[in-house]
């Protein structure tokens, strides 16, 4: 007769095993908590484990889809007025570009890479109770002189961490300190010496030191849990790195180096969830700059995103892509929608979650949910230009033009060589009837990217609104006899509804629809719509896309 203590699991019924958690230990890593607290949580707060028939309490299961559901709808802390009183403050976090004292520029990938990856992990460890400001709004930082107390009050954050990154010889030496604004107190500094091989294990060192400090001052009855790297290969690590230093660049070329480094990272290492997830950055934004055609752009984005999700299901940056990809080409708003708000639970400091979805919001018409939605970005990166552009773009699709033209100009002074401000600046110009303004944002836009055809039909647009029909079809023609670059066919529907070519138009908006032209997603909202809403080929065409009814 079998021992007791040898009996196996009973597997519940009809049960998925990818939905099952089949141990305290697997459970507790689900939620990222130690088992000593995922224990007291089951006594407490009613967290839903279950148990086999023979009641043995250390042999437990849970099922993922309960723990979710029980995880967001629990508050933050119960039981204790003191604690619950504590939940309500939320302290600030910014990290400071790593100092790269290695004498190369061309280690400026790897001080760049280790600031972005403590952002990340520091972002994850309590999105409630602590904001970590964003790497974009830091890099603006990196080499300032400013003072800490300057930089504090412009940020509104309670801590700054800052460090240096010497490496040579295969060695790396960090060096970290952990500041407290209010009276410039450090509250810790640190140096950390390893091999090269040894890097991640640096990182992670140091992101917990930090959160040690972070969680006696803040959250003195938790103990920190820290995600730890998805990568045991030093080498794959550092091709992530290179990939997201590349990427963070956002332009075509530096978008195929990041998709050859983080081909590089999976080829080293295929479980490596976050090099996945970084493809699926790189062809989700391929395609919405048109450099590839959207099917090729959705399908290599998709499968990078779920390769992502099927190593590692709680990673926020992979459902986001996911449900970025779906946004241009799906349109099962649901759940795409869906996949924005796992994304958001799982990483509430995530700024691109909040960016996308956002845009996803404006999309659906719902512009005020939208706005605060952005503004919660901004708030976590506050000098991003991105998401400062998606700002000014929601005011637009609300028809709050002169906002939005107040907005976009504002970046354009901050930098006049940034294309999307000048490109969104000249669509809302062009719909406040401002065509000649509209043409110079446009034409600044096709010699900033060299003749992007995206621009290039933008200024064929204005030119058939200005009532300049010849110049609109030459342009038109050159366009259309391109073969090295894809050219939307919403963008030439539009120019031919402003040539006042309904027929022409409708057929090339069927072609977008086809192709699942990601810049489609907009047909809804978009004031450059208008001139076709009166016709039933319109009413048909955002029938088939699935939108919600107004």
């Amino acid at each position: 007769m079998a021992k007791r203590n040898s009996i196996v699991p009973v597997r519940p019924p009809d049960l998925p095993v990818d939905e099952r958690l089949d141990s305290w230990k697997s459970i507790a890593a689900y939620l990222r908590r130690e088992v000593r607290t995922v224990q007291r949580w089951e006594k407490t707060e009613g967290l839903p484990v279950k148990r086999h028939g023979h009641c043995k309490v250390a042999t437990v299961y849970a099922i993922k889809s309960e723990l979710d559901s029980w995880w967001k709808g629990r508050e933050p802390v119960r039981g204790s007025v003191r604690v619950v009183a504590a939940a309500k403050v939320r302290r600030r976090l910014a990290v400071l570009a790593f100092d790269n004292l290695s004498g190369d520029p061309e280690q400026e990938y790897f001080s760049d890479g280790l600031t972005e990856e403590m952002i990340a992990q520091l972002g994850r460890l309590r999105p409630d109770r602590i904001g970590v400001i964003a790497r974009t709004t830091m890099m603006q930082y990196k080499g300032t002189q400013k003072s800490i107390e300057q930089i504090g009050r412009e940020l509104g954050v309670d801590y700054l961490l800052e460090g240096s990154v010497r490496r040579a010889n295969q060695r790396a030496r960090i060096t970290a300190q952990l500041i407290r604004v209010s009276d410039q107190t450090h509250l810790w500094a640190e140096s950390y010496e390893r091999a090269l091989e040894d890097i991640l294990a640096i990182q992670i060192e140091v992101a917990e030191r930090i959160a040690r400090s972070l969680t006696v001052e803040l959250l003195p009855d938790e103990q920190a849990v820290l995600v730890g790297a998805s990568t045991t290969s030093a080498t794959a690590h550092d091709a992530y790195l290179r990939g997201r230093y590349s990427w963070n660049k956002r332009s075509e070329e530096s978008f195929a180096k990041a998709i050859e480094y983080f081909r590089q990272a999976v080829e080293l290492d295929p479980e490596y969830a976050a090099a996945h997830a970084g493809l699926a950055d790189c062809y989700d934004t391929l395609g919405w700059y048109g450099a590839l055609p959207a099917g090729e752009a959705y399908r290599n984005a998709q499968a990078a995103a779920m390769r992502a999700l099927q190593i590692n299901e709680r990673l926020a940056e992979a459902h986001a892509a996911l449900a970025y990809g779906k946004q241009f080409h799906e349109w099962n708003w649901e759940e795409i929608e869906k996949e924005y708000r796992r994304a958001l639970d799982l990483d509430a400091n995530y700024v691109t979650a909040h960016h996308w979805y956002a845009l996803f919001l404006a999309a659906m018409g719902r512009q005020d949910e939208a706005l605060e939605q952005i503004k919660r970005a901004r708030k976590l990166d506050p000098l991003s230009l991105i998401v400062s552009v998606a700002e000014g773009r929601i005011l637009h699709f609300a028809r709050r033009f002169d906002d939005a033209i107040e907005q976009f100009r504002r970046i354009v002074e901050l930098d006049p060589s940034f294309i999307p401000a000048h490109c969104d600046l000249g669509a809302s110009c062009e719909e406040k009837g401002m065509l000649h303004q509209a043409l110079a944002e446009f034409e600044t836009c096709v010699d900033l990217s060299r003749s992007g055809t995206l621009y290039v039909a933008a200024v064929a647009e204005v030119h058939a609104r200005l009532g300049n029909s010849d110049e609109a079809l030459k342009i038109l023609s050159q366009l259309q006899a391109s073969s090295d670059k894809y050219v939307s066919p919403h963008s030439v529907a539009f120019i031919y509804a402003s040539l006042g070519e309904l027929d022409q138009a409708f057929s090339w908006q069927e072609k977008a629809y086809e192709e699942r032209d990601a810049s489609l997603v907009w047909v809804k909202v978009a004031a450059e719509s208008d001139a076709l809403r009166a016709d039933m080929r319109f009413v048909d065409l955002v029938r088939r896309m699935n939108f919600p009814e107004s």
